[in-house]
């Protein structure tokens, strides 16, 4: 005798998978490639130079400013811009307003999924997230973890740079340039640098831990600038690349390598950091 109940769930089964295979064809990829990835990394570490330098290969498509944030009070509160494209995502209806208060995971998770959703030549999409974006939305990488997605961890090996890096930019009111500007110079504020270090130094440790088990390519902005190939092939190979080609930027740089040339209270700065672990950023 049939079990109608075992009958008709095989029929539904069936069903439903012809169903998936029409909606949500697979796409035929290289086995190890992965067709969405993220470059996580603390601010002012080079991750636009980075995605546009990516974006210059015409199977690669980025996104650089997506989780863009307002932060009060040195990270004290840190709230989604408005007009930044998740703001608007998550508020364009009351169903999603509701799921960003009550399933964020959710709603992130279908955001990404639509972010990164593949176009014609495109094999690959990246989406930039920095540390306090990541550390506001942890579901973003919950969400790389779970899809497979790459996660490349872009590092300034110099810190000191990646700080007056942002003070210059405050400065000039300018953040990127494709054109050369007039330099800039600036003080920095010799009772708060040590803990700006170690903020940042700590930031970048907090994270290596959080990838620790998790498959991903680590990469420091130093490395990218000087070995411009060796690095775009191992990008490249993680990613599943198959057809290299030398990458491009129309990105300048905006400050010379020179700190003594940048830092008008260089000697002071350099007396604080003597005999300590940040002594290696000087020049």
């Amino acid at each position: 005798m049939v079990d109608i109940e075992v009958f008709v769930g095989k029929v539904m089964k069936i069903y439903y998978e012809q169903r998936q295979d029409v909606h949500h064809p697979q796409t035929q990829r290289h086995p190890q490639m992965k067709d969405k990835f993220i470059v996580l990394s603390a601010h002012r570490s080079g991750t636009t130079l980075l995605l546009s330098s990516l974006e210059s290969h015409p199977q690669i498509r980025c996104h650089k400013r997506v989780f863009t944030l307002n932060i009060i009070g040195n990270r004290f509160l840190a709230f989604d811009r408005p007009g930044s494209p998740f703001y608007q995502y998550r508020t364009a209806s009351l169903q999603r307003r509701l799921d960003y208060m009550f399933r964020p995971k959710q709603l992130i998770n279908d955001f990404m999924t639509e972010l990164c959703a593949p176009t014609n030549g495109v094999k690959t999409v990246g989406v930039r997230v920095v540390y306090a974006q990541a550390d506001k939305h942890p579901q973003i990488l919950e969400w790389a973890k779970k899809n497979e997605a790459g996660i490349i961890h872009l590092i300034r090996e110099n810190s000191l740079k990646m700080i007056v890096s942002g003070e210059t930019a405050q400065k000039r009111g300018l953040h990127h340039s494709t054109s050369a500007v007039k330099p800039v110079t600036v003080r920095l504020h010799p009772f708060k640098i040590k803990i700006q270090l170690m903020r940042l130094t700590n930031q970048i440790k907090k994270f290596r831990t959080i990838l620790k088990d998790v498959p991903h390519l680590e990469l420091t902005y130093e490395s990218f600038v000087a070995n411009r190939e060796t690095e775009t092939r191992r990008i490249f190979d993680f990613l599943g690349i198959d057809e290299f080609m030398p990458l491009t930027s129309n990105m300048v740089k905006l400050n010379p390598n020179s700190l003594e040339n940048i830092i008008e209270n260089y000697t002071e700065i350099k007396q604080i950091l003597s005999g300590t672990a940040f002594e290696k950023f000087l020049d």
